[in-house]
């Protein structure tokens, strides 16, 4: 019960810290809400969401773990940081479009030197085979914690590139959008000038012989989008739905910030030198010269002459 009016009170003070204090993020971040932080250990050179920016505390591997600055990942997020001197603890509050498109703030304290995390719907225990010396610590008067403890502050994903040198955040779902489009969302409802951009190829990817759906695919000269109509009656299904997008140019980019015409090493640096690759798949490099990476079965880049020359998302 004391426990229980501890959580309590916690959530209600962050909750006055959060609505009162939060700034309006100082960086774009793509009109979806997904950030991407790119960052390579012992330099202050990073990117976010594709577009380089300075650290001014580098990341650094120590007992092989990865310590990244605290403050400037929250201040990335458009989130803020709050010490409790006496405690020793640290006070995180974010504000992120959740995956049904509302705001919703996430609220979590961590102590220096401790490996204990707690956030609004309670206790985050570290597993048992987390390395016990893996916690949060001051090096040069600046908070730096595990990468891993991004995850447990309900923030981002990680993921450690050690054959790059490089750790990634990055949002779950940031892989099935560019800018508006969704994937599996209703291309209807779309703003009406966004719609009107895009004109029928004529190619069709595929239809039913009764007629019931059809999957055509459309362009603005930029974007291909295939959008399959469905002619069944199901509240479930959208009328007009966000089959596939293929990036043709660099006007658009993806959520990390991978855009056409990029490096591979972009590519690398944004989704790491390693991907997972169902088994029916095998990154391959055709006649042309063209390779296909599959990062996985949903996005795929073609690579021509170590340049990006397709993005398929799917």
């Amino acid at each position: 019960m004391v426990n229980k009016i501890k959580r309590i009170i916690y959530a209600s003070v962050m909750v006055c810290i959060f609505t009162q204090a939060l700034p309006v993020a100082a960086h774009e971040t793509n009109g979806t809400d997904s950030v991407c932080i790119s960052m390579e250990v012992n330099s202050k050179r990073a990117l976010l969401n594709g577009e380089p920016i300075t650290l001014n505390n580098a990341p650094f591997l120590e007992n092989g773990t990865v310590y990244v600055p605290l403050r400037e990942i929250i201040d990335l997020y458009g989130g803020i940081v709050a010490y409790i001197q006496d405690e020793q603890a640290v006070l995180i509050a974010i504000k992120r479009i959740n995956d049904l498109g509302y705001d919703q703030g996430y609220f979590s304290k961590i102590w220096i030197g401790k490996q204990k995390v707690l956030t609004d719907t309670g206790e985050a225990f570290i597993h048992p085979t987390y390395p016990k010396n893996c916690v949060p610590i001051i090096k040069n008067n600046t908070a730096f914690i595990p990468a891993d403890y991004i995850d447990f502050c309900l923030v981002a994903n990680s993921l450690w590139d050690a054959e790059r040198n490089r750790i990634i955040f990055y949002d779950s779902n940031d892989g099935l959008r560019v800018d508006k489009f969704v994937i599996g969302s209703d291309f209807n409802s779309l703003d009406k000038n966004i719609r009107n951009r895009f004109k029928t190829t004529g190619r069709i990817v595929d239809q039913s012989e009764d007629g019931l759906f059809k999957i055509e695919v459309y362009s603005d000269g930029d974007m291909e989008v295939a959008l399959m109509t469905n002619n069944v009656i199901n509240e479930e299904i959208p009328p007009k739905e966000i089959y596939s997008i293929v990036l043709i140019t660099d006007k658009y980019k993806t959520s990390r910030g991978l855009r056409v015409g990029d490096s591979i090493e972009k590519y690398w640096d944004l989704y790491g030198s390693t991907q997972w690759v169902p088994d029916h798949f095998v990154d391959k490099v055709d006649e042309n010269g063209i390779m296909t990476i599959h990062y996985n079965y949903f996005f795929i880049v073609e690579i021509d002459n170590g340049k990006v020359s397709k993005i398929i998302i799917r």
